[in-house]
């Protein structure tokens, strides 16, 4: 069977990463703190599918350019509805 260099070095750095992750994942004994942790990336996960939905933009962004290209879509200026420092 012929292997190239690519496909080894990938698996030796899938290895490696396994490897460190069974370290961690042995030292981390507290059932709350695993939890903590995997919410959280879940949550970066999530966030960033969104992000990448709005092809990087935040929402506020979004909005803006849509504003700009078309201004008649929107009832209210979208700017006089941002909460400032008196509000």
């Amino acid at each position: 069977m012929l292997i190239d260099d690519r496909s080894v070095g990938a698996s030796a750095s899938i290895l490696t990463v396994f490897r460190m992750s069974r370290r961690s994942a042995s030292s981390d004994h507290d059932l709350e703190s695993l939890k903590a942790h995997v919410l959280a990336f879940v949550t970066a996960y999530n966030f960033a599918q969104h992000l990448n939905a709005l092809r990087w933009r935040t929402p506020y962004q979004m909005i803006c350019d849509a504003l700009a290209k078309d201004p008649s879509v929107f009832k209210i200026n979208p700017h006089l509805l941002t909460p400032g420092p008196n509000t």
